[in-house]
């Protein structure tokens, strides 16, 4: 009896390997049960549906460019927008320089990156001057309809209460925001995932 036994629990250990996958597969796909890898999660907070961002709507600021300067320099890239209105205090300068930082640590591909800081309002020339001056890097950009700061809050809400960065895929759509109190190591990795394996900015 114990011989005939011993084949039977073998066919059956046999068939629930097979089958466990199937059935573990299947749990996942109809969401009973949810994993979600760590080496795949994104740190910054996921805009879903992404927000589209009119780039023709952020004018220069500098007066003798083209109107549409800034759009022709950013699209086809990723962009780092950093939202500024009023003043560019402390904090302001600090976030600009972890951007400016992050951006240096993404190597040959900092070329596929475009960094914006957007005022929300016409700034002071003492801003604008300091800004320029420092930040180099940045491209600078004014919305002075206030269509642009509707999008952002669209694109924050309900993801942060607070963005205070956001990515912007080459398409121009804000699919990430990085709130004020994110560690700007967040944007780091989300940004040697996406240079990695996404080839969007070079298909558009």
């Amino acid at each position: 009896m114990k011989a005939v036994n011993k084949p039977r629990t073998m066919l059956l250990f046999i068939a629930a390997m097979f089958l466990l996958p199937l059935v573990l597969a299947w749990l996942m796909y109809t969401g009973v049960v949810e994993f979600h890898p760590e080496t795949t999660r994104n740190k910054g907070l996921l805009v879903s549906p992404t927000v589209p961002f009119d780039w023709q709507r952020a004018k220069p600021l500098q007066a003798e460019e083209s109107p549409s300067a800034t759009a022709d320099a950013v699209l086809g890239h990723w962009v780092v927008l950093y939202p500024i209105e009023g003043a560019c205090g402390s904090e302001c300068e600090q976030r600009l320089s972890s951007v400016r930082q992050v951006h240096l640590a993404t190597g040959r591909d900092r070329d596929r990156i475009r960094l914006v800081a957007l005022f929300l309002g016409q700034p002071s020339d003492r801003a604008a001057e300091q800004i320029e001056a420092i930040y180099q890097e940045f491209i600078l950009a004014v919305d002075t309809s206030g269509g642009l700061r509707r999008v952002i809050e669209t694109a924050a809400s309900p993801a942060s209460s607070s963005g205070g960065t956001y990515l912007i895929d080459p398409l121009g759509n804000i699919m990430m925001v990085y709130p004020d109190t994110a560690d700007a190591n967040d944007l780091k990795v989300d940004l040697k995932r996406l240079l990695k394996w996404s080839k969007l900015d070079e298909q558009s």
